[in-house]
């Protein structure tokens, strides 16, 4: 008995070491810390999509809805048309660049550029958004370019129209109801899928780049910054070798996250509270 007990007292002596050291085993860690860069590049993209959106309705409207529109959403931006199709979104240090094509985005086979006033590019290579159908609960559906480039996130110099992510990304924009204290407005969810691939701070990782593939579509619904489902693959490959934690969206922050080897350990954690499980 005596000797069980030193046993365990050693066992608990290492264990403490392990965890002074920062070696504790903890599986689903790597998987959680890219959640919460990817929980980003979603908001940032939904936040593209949903203010190209609103100046589709803004450019398809006229007269006193017009100004409604532009009151609603653009009150602190100027908008010019430069030319037919070309149009600019002035704010006091930003601009945005829309090339519509005559075409407003719930219109066939509309196609719009879009970029930041002083962008450069690659071989004409710009972003996109491209209407591709109806899904059958009459919700749009659009596919979204993001050039990729050879600056890193950790460069001096980079492009003006630097993103950190890149990828060709299908995206449906499902409507629905927003009720706040008792009044009710109208919201959009952005529903993902496809794969994009974004950088990652190298002194955190190993490497800066972290690639996720959907495995089943990831419902973002901007307004309350809220991912309500889905499923995601996080690849990493640091120094050869591959990494691919996976994480299920439970909404209200909640993510669960599966890790370690075959990703046979998961855990349950709160977006909101950094590196807290739920359960």
């Amino acid at each position: 008995m005596r000797r069980l007990i030193y046993m365990l007292f050693a066992a608990a002596l290492m264990t403490g070491c392990r965890m002074d050291k920062g070696e504790e085993f903890e599986p689903t860690r790597l998987g959680y810390d890219l959640t919460r860069c990817t929980s980003d590049v979603l908001w940032s993209m939904s936040d593209e999509v949903i203010t190209l959106l609103h100046f589709s309705d803004y450019i398809k409207a006229d007269g006193e809805e017009r100004e409604r529109l532009h009151d609603k959403w653009f009150y602190t931006s100027r908008i010019v048309e430069r030319e037919d199709g070309a149009w600019s979104i002035i704010n006091s240090n930003s601009e945005l660049k829309i090339f519509t094509n005559g075409k407003t985005l719930d219109e066939a086979d509309a196609e719009w550029e879009f970029y930041s006033g002083n962008a450069t590019h690659t071989d004409g290579d710009v972003p996109t958004i491209s209407h591709t159908g109806t899904d059958s609960n009459g919700s749009e559906q659009y596919t979204l370019h993001f050039p990729g480039h050879k600056y890193a996130l950790y460069t001096s110099v980079r492009p003006a129209n630097y993103r950190n992510y890149y990828g060709d990304v299908k995206v449906t924009v499902m409507p629905y109801e927003i009720i706040t204290g008792g009044e009710k407005d109208d919201g959009t969810a952005c529903i993902f899928d496809g794969a994009f691939t974004f950088y990652v701070s190298p002194y955190s990782f190993g490497t800066e780049y972290c690639c996720a593939t959907v495995l089943s579509p990831v419902e973002y619904r901007p307004a309350e910054r809220d991912i309500r489902s889905g499923r995601l693959a996080l690849a990493i490959d640091v120094d050869g070798n591959v990494k691919s934690p996976e994480v299920e969206f439970l909404g209200g922050s909640k993510v669960k996250v599966f890790g370690g080897k075959d990703n046979a350990y998961s855990r349950t954690y709160d977006l909101n509270s950094y590196y807290y499980y739920y359960e």
